[in-house]
């Protein structure tokens, strides 16, 4: 199915990437679903939120998780907006949106985060192939997360960076849809783990 909210932390800091959602339900899975979650699992702050594209299946639970926990930054991809269901939020007005593109790269404590794409001045085919391309590195472990890229921005990733896209962790893009993980995007990757 779709829906997608990622955690990433280390000892001390908190990252949620994406929010959750279902398209075309006014449902909020952000103070049914996320927070509670985030909740269970300890945690009482965190630092940033990332969208990785602005669908609803990513970003409808993040307006609860902004509220509840926090956050100062907010990370987006550019050439794309941050949805208004987030920016009508009350506390909106306290956090930094920053728009992301390749090259770019911010740290939250231990983790290490590098734009890989989407490219400055980028057009995108469509949203998905807008999404945000994180490499994160966690001490010696590192994590791609591909949003829900799809077919023409996984080779042209692979043609970019090859081998440079190496991970222990293969976010897998747009949820295992046959658009998306081509052989020649998982030779250049070589993940340990597949997540989707």
């Amino acid at each position: 199915g779709q829906g997608e909210a990622i955690l990433v932390r280390d000892e001390a800091h908190v990252v949620l990437v994406d929010g959750g959602g279902l398209p075309g339900s006014r449902w909020d899975i952000g103070t049914s679903v996320v927070v509670p979650a985030l909740q269970a699992l300890g945690v009482r702050h965190v630092d940033a939120l990332v969208l990785s594209h602005p669908h609803p299946d990513h970003y409808v639970g993040l307006r609860a998780v902004l509220e509840h926990f926090g956050p100062t930054r907010f990370y987006y991809p550019a050439g794309t907006e941050v949805p208004a269901w987030i920016r009508s939020s009350p506390v909106w007005s306290r956090v930094q949106a920053v728009s992301l593109t390749e090259g770019m790269a911010f740290s939250v404590g231990a983790l290490a985060w590098r734009v890989l794409h989407p490219p400055q001045d980028y057009r995108p085919a469509n949203v998905n192939e807008a999404s945000l391309v994180l490499a994160v590195t966690y001490h010696d472990m590192r994590i791609l997360m591909t949003g829900d890229i799809e077919r023409g921005t996984e080779d042209r990733l692979a043609q970019a960076y090859g081998p440079g896209l190496q991970a222990d962790v293969l976010k897998v893009a747009h949820h295992g849809s046959r658009t998306s993980t081509t052989p020649t995007f998982l030779e250049a990757v070589r993940p340990r783990w597949a997540l989707c």
